[in-house]
C-alpha cells in the first residue's frame, strides 16, 4: 500500500480595508496577517467609505488600489 503524502493546508486571510490615507499602521496589519496565511484584501469603494466615515475619501479608489 502506498503512503500518502500529507498536504499542507494553506490558510487564507481576508482583510477589509479603507486604506484612505495609507500609513504604517496599515502595513503593520498586513504584516501580521501574513503570518496567518495568504492575504486577500477587500478594498472599500469610495461610496462605502463615504457612508462609513460620513465624508468623501481623501484618495480615490483607483489610486488606493494601486497603493495596495
Amino acid at each position: 500500500m502506498k503512503k500518502r503524502k500529507k498536504i499542507k493546508k494553506i490558510k487564507k486571510v481576508f482583510l477589509t480595508m479603507c486604506a484612505d490615507g495609507f500609513h504604517h499602521g496599515h502595513i503593520n496589519v498586513l504584516e501580521k496577517a501574513k503570518k496567518y496565511g495568504n492575504i486577500t484584501v477587500g478594498l472599500m469603494t469610495d461610496s462605502a467609505i463615504a457612508s462609513y466615515k460620513k465624508k468623501k475619501p481623501i484618495i480615490k479608489f483607483k489610486n488606493r488600489k494601486k497603493l495596495l
